[in-house]
């Protein structure tokens, strides 16, 4: 039996398996595109074996659109939608307590079984979220925002002069250009906000805490705060695909190592 994990968010859809050489493959297709060529791509390198897609999802659609797209591997490829409740009791014996677990988005909840204890994870995707794990692998609760590129779209949505401006790292964190002023605000602004959130858990928990970046802006913000001088991070962008490997009990944590 061959493995997939697949992360889809509103943005992208993300898959992740170990090919048969051992290698560690992690893959990305946006959201609302046809998935049949990547997917074709993935299972061609997977042996002829069945194939389990096991899946994390904040997106109905994008998981329809996933379904759809394996029709023709009907009785190859089988999909399990991936629920809270379903790894409830892995949670408690991987050590982790997790006090809103029944309300959690699946997302989060594989950010923090994915993280070590005394870590906040700081996952930027469509949304941005901070999340504080402390040493006894208690999760603090969170902090839920835009991503860049939302903060970047809503000033264009409602002013009338600002452009639809990509995201992208301006050369410094004050610019003259209302382009740079405008990405500087979402990229190194985030930075700053993550700094300050890392410090002020340091501080609060008492911790040596561990601050760790995922998710596709994840290595943009690492890159901002380094610009800034602040070099506390570091980027992962397996931290969800371990959660899933540690809750599900496949492939084995050691896969997932940071190299």
């Amino acid at each position: 039996m061959n493995y997939i994990f697949s992360d889809i968010g509103n943005t992208s859809i993300g898959f992740f398996y170990v090919d048969p050489s051992g290698r560690k493959v992690l893959k990305k297709a946006f959201a609302g595109t046809d998935l049949s060529r990547e997917l074709k791509t993935m299972l061609a390198e997977l042996s002829n074996d069945r194939v389990t897609i096991y899946v994390s999802s904040v997106n109905s659609e994008n998981c329809k659109s996933l379904v759809n797209a394996l029709r023709d591997y009907s009785g190859r490829v089988y999909v399990q939608e991936i629920e809270s409740y379903m790894v409830k009791d892995k949670v408690d014996a991987l050590g982790y307590c997790v006090p809103n677990l029944d309300i959690l988005g699946i997302d989060m909840l594989f950010d923090v079984l994915g993280s070590e204890p005394s870590t906040i994870v700081a996952d930027y995707g469509t949304a941005s979220k901070l999340m504080p794990v402390n040493k006894d692998k208690v999760f603090l609760g969170g902090m839920v925002g835009p991503g860049l590129g939302l903060l970047n779209r809503s000033l264009f949505k409602s002013t009338e002069k600002l452009g639809n401006y990509s995201v992208s790292l301006p050369p410094d964190y004050v610019n003259y250009s209302t382009e740079g002023a405008v990405t500087s605000a979402s990229t190194f602004g985030e930075a700053f906000k993550v700094h300050a959130f890392y410090e002020k858990c340091c501080k609060d928990l008492k911790e040596d805490m561990k601050l760790v970046l995922t998710g596709g802006d994840g290595e943009l913000i690492l890159k901002a705060m380094e610009r800034l001088g602040y070099r506390d991070g570091t980027y992962d962008p397996y931290v969800v695909y371990r959660g899933m490997s540690k809750a599900l009990g496949i492939y084995g944590e050691e896969l997932l190592e940071k190299k």
